[in-house]
């Protein structure tokens, strides 16, 4: 499962990396995500993926939670939001 996990996020990694030089300048981003728990490890999606958009130079990187998931435990779907301004 953790190579799931990480398959996830180096995807979402190039993804975002690579959209930049398709935007124009000002651009709004949203993405709705949910964070996960496997075999009871909790996976903060929201703040890793804010974490990458901040570090790929994307700027007010936020998220907000839009609805809880149909389960038992912590696990919600989030607006990420960011903004693409180059330097």
């Amino acid at each position: 499962m953790s190579q799931y996990v990480l398959k996830f996020f180096d995807d979402m990694y190039h993804h975002l990396s690579n959209l930049r030089q398709h935007l124009k300048e000002g651009a709004d981003l949203n993405y709705i995500l949910g964070n996960s728990s496997f075999y009871g490890n909790y996976v903060d999606t929201n703040e890793i993926i804010k974490e990458m958009l901040s570090k790929l130079g994307y700027s007010e990187a936020n998220s907000i939670i839009i609805r809880k998931r149909n389960s038992r435990s912590h696990l919600y779907e989030y607006l990420i939001s960011a903004v693409w301004k180059t330097k």
